[in-house]
């Protein structure tokens, strides 16, 4: 079982960033904004509605505490 350990041991370990607050769907939509799509983009992309998208990015801008995309695309990209 030591050789298990050392194993695992040896991976990174996964950096905490505000990110990690997020649903799956929301980082998704998360994604999308950081690579400068649209929200009907997204939402074609994610077989959602632009309601949909919308609703998720009121949810993530809450959780992080912010209020534009452009903020929300530079957390993206510097948790990359």
């Amino acid at each position: 079982m030591a050789a298990v350990d050392e194993v695992f041991a040896a991976l990174p370990s996964h950096r905490r960033t505000p990110l990690d607050a997020l649903t799956r769907s929301e980082r998704a939509v998360a994604d999308g904004v950081a690579a400068g799509k649209t929200n009907r983009q997204i939402a074609e992309d994610l077989f959602v509605s632009p309601r949909t998208v919308d609703a998720h990015l009121s949810h993530i801008y809450r959780k992080l505490g912010i209020t534009t995309r452009a903020k929300l695309a530079v957390l993206v990209s510097a948790a990359s």
